[in-house]
């Protein structure tokens, strides 16, 4: 029931309440005129028992309309304690849908968020490979046997002389520190000039693998094999070579980038210095 249509009504009760009383009043007093003749006593008697009379006559009906009026008000008092009630559930269910589109917003918002922030991280990821094929296009290196007998080499050129100087030169080492190997054999086969431009590609290439590494993205081995497609063959070689004089084993171990190389061939071939990496970086 409408709120108008309630106060309608019981002023519509009130009313017929009223005026019922006003008639059995008015009824009660025409019949005792009538019946005895009355008028206005004197006598405080007859007074008496005219109150009497219309107690007992009229108190019968004003204790019924009482008890009607009484039930009228319990009536609507229940019913404005089950719309209160039906409220406070709508009002409960409103706040429960609130919260469950709120969660939703939420959610949504964070997979908006992740999908800006790998898009971001898209850019720069990709920015970075592209500086590092730009390190090796436009590499050239002196590489000789020895200080003393250096020659310029171009790109992957530089690259193969490189590995092929190195490989067939750790064969005749017996140092127990292979660290130690490596170094001395890019110490004496590379001038200066180009050891640092071996050291800043090998360190880009570490830095590219900290990035993944380190970011929340969903699929790093997504990335990693992106990065594998562009260090492969000499240059992966290159990098494994160059890694032992790094402190990066953890993440090389980690992402297996050493997947590609054939571990029983560098065991046979070079023996115990293979073991400076686990067998983890070899997939």
């Amino acid at each position: 029931m409408g709120e108008k249509t309630k106060r309608k009504t019981i002023l519509i009760f009130i009313c017929i309440v009223i005026i019922f009383s006003v008639v059995a009043l008015s009824i009660t007093l025409v019949l005792y005129a009538t019946k005895f003749n009355a008028g206005l006593a004197d006598d405080q008697v007859i007074w008496s028992y005219f109150g009497d009379y219309l107690g007992g006559v009229l108190g019968p009906v004003f204790t019924f309309l009482t008890i009607i009026i009484l039930v009228v008000t319990l009536y609507y008092q229940r019913e404005e304690l089950e719309l209160t009630r039906q409220e406070l559930h709508n009002s409960t269910e409103q706040q429960k849908r609130s919260a469950t589109a709120l969660e939703t917003q939420m959610e949504s918002l964070k997979l908006q968020n992740q999908v800006i922030y790998e898009q971001t991280f898209d850019t720069t990821f990709f920015n970075l490979l592209n500086n590092l094929s730009d390190y090796y296009e436009n590499l050239t290196l002196e590489i000789g046997l020895d200080r003393g007998n250096l020659r310029d080499y171009p790109s992957n050129v530089a690259l193969d002389r490189l590995i092929d100087m190195i490989e067939n030169k750790i064969m005749i080492r017996t140092q127990k520190n292979v660290q130690i190997v490596i170094k001395d054999i890019i110490t004496e086969s590379l001038n200066d000039e180009s050891i640092y431009k071996l050291l800043e590609i090998d360190g880009y290439i570490n830095e590219i693998l900290k990035f993944i590494d380190k970011e929340k993205i969903t699929n790093k081995e997504k990335y990693i094999r992106i990065l594998y497609l562009h260090i492969k063959f000499n240059k992966l070689k290159l990098f494994y070579y160059m890694s032992y004089m790094k402190n990066n084993k953890k993440i090389i171990e980690k992402y297996a980038l050493f997947k590609d190389l054939n571990y029983k061939f560098l065991k046979n071939a070079y023996g115990n210095l293979v073991d400076y990496f686990s067998p983890a970086a070899y997939g």
